[in-house]
């Protein structure tokens, strides 16, 4: 667009204030060999790479059995009242491995956890003042601020058909709960009768061991015993050569004084 009517110049111009304005065509886009008219799309490279972050949401090797949009209230003690949670996606998450489900439900946009408790035997949905899109629960360790604490939460669904169909789950999800337990409890039977066979076994070698060092104590007093009696043997019979030696002696011994008493000395003769 020009500020300058045909065959004026600003010298022209001088003082006034009038000012005519021509409109000129605008200027055409650029085009290929055959006229058609080219998107030109420029292209910038980033002056820094940025290297692309993989967030862990801690539910990898989970399986989402229902995932549905509510409300969360959690009722507060000293208050005596319901306080809101958070809205966004409730889920029940069942793990393969150890046949464990937990409730887990993110806030919208900051995705913040405002529920992460384990399903367990002794939980019950209940009616929320007879509503039949709200259902009300408690649990003994929601995690969803960093550390377990009870808390008595309340879920609100759009429709009676959601509802319903959250309820189903959360029943299905305690079946699962209650397999894996029983699982544990049968595992934990059988450690318990191998570890009982193991110490019967265990007695029984140690009876036989001891049955046998018994039997060989037995077999040593056997061997000493006969040792003394030999020893003793030896002891009498050498006793009773050393009295007949003495007893011996002691009859020689006159023959001998009465021989000096009468014989002749040789001299005499």
């Amino acid at each position: 667009m020009s500020l300058l009517s045909n065959g004026d110049t600003l010298e022209s111009l001088g003082n006034s204030s009038v000012f005519n304005f021509v409109l000129q065509d605008k200027p055409t886009s650029p085009t290929n060999g055959g006229g058609e008219e080219v998107d030109v799309d420029p292209h910038f490279e980033p002056i820094i790479y940025l290297p692309e972050v993989h967030v862990h949401s801690n539910e990898e090797g989970e399986t989402i059995l229902i995932q549905l949009r509510a409300k969360l209230f959690r009722h507060c003690n000293a208050e005596k009242l319901w306080k809101e949670r958070g809205t966004g996606e409730v889920k029940l998450l069942h793990n393969e491995e150890t046949n464990a489900v937990r409730v887990v439900m993110r806030r919208d946009k900051t995705l913040k956890l405002c529920a992460n408790h384990y399903v367990t035997l002794d939980m019950e949905l209940k009616s929320n003042c007879g509503s039949d899109r709200a259902w009300v629960w408690s649990t003994q360790a929601d995690v969803s601020d960093g550390e377990p604490r009870p808390e008595v939460l309340a879920i609100r669904f759009q429709n009676a058909d959601a509802a319903k169909r959250f309820k189903d789950k959360f029943e299905e999800a305690k079946s699962l709960v209650a397999t894996a337990v029983k699982e544990g409890q049968d595992s934990h039977d059988d450690e318990a009768n191998e570890a009982s066979e193991n110490s019967d076994v265990e007695g029984s070698s140690s009876e036989d061991e001891v049955a046998k060092g018994v039997s060989n104590l037995n077999i040593s007093d056997s061997k000493d015993q006969k040792a003394e009696k030999e020893d003793t043997v030896k002891h009498e019979v050498a006793g009773g050569v050393s009295k007949s030696n003495i007893t011996s002696d002691a009859k020689d011994q006159p023959e001998e004084k009465e021989t000096e008493k009468h014989g002749v000395d040789p001299k005499d003769t």
